[in-house]
This record gives C-alpha cells, sequence and structure tokens, in this order.
C-alpha cells in the first residue's frame, strides 16, 4: 500500500478555518501527477469522520500501540469514494 498521506497536523489556533482540507486537496492533486490512483493514511479517534467527510473510505480497524486505527484510502480515479 502506498503511497500514504501522514503527519498532517494544523495548530489549534487555526483549526476549523479549512486550512486541513486545503492541504489534503494539495497533496491529493501532486499524488495524482505522479500518476498515483490512491492514497492511504491511518488515523485514530475521532479522525475518521473528519476524513469520510472529505471523501475518504475506510479499509479496516486495527489496534496498534494500544490505540484503534483506522486505514483510510482515497480513489483518485473516482474523486474519493
Amino acid at each position: 500500500m502506498t503511497p500514504w498521506l501522514a503527519m498532517l497536523f494544523v495548530a489549534p489556533e487555526y483549526r476549523d478555518e479549512g486550512i486541513g482540507a486545503a492541504l489534503i486537496r494539495v497533496v491529493l492533486g501532486r499524488t495524482q501527477a505522479l500518476g498515483f490512483s490512491r492514497l492511504n493514511l491511518y488515523t485514530s479517534g475521532d479522525l475518521p469522520r473528519y476524513y469520510e467527510k472529505l471523501g475518504w473510505s475506510i479499509d479496516e480497524r486495527v489496534q496498534y500501540l494500544g490505540k484503534e486505527r483506522t486505514i483510510m484510502h482515497y480513489d483518485l480515479a473516482s474523486g474519493g469514494q
């Protein structure tokens, strides 16, 4: 499974301004320009809902380092799900 979106972070004082979504759109565009048809990520907590709103799909939930993690993907060929 490659490539992966990793280490996306927006400082708390700048959240809810669309910055994270804008960064993700840039990464998706660059990923597609490089010839990939899918981008993967893993996350935890409430964040899977955030990514689902942006068109990401859940692949599976796993236990890792004592926490539930959600592995997700974005299908670039279909613009999301």
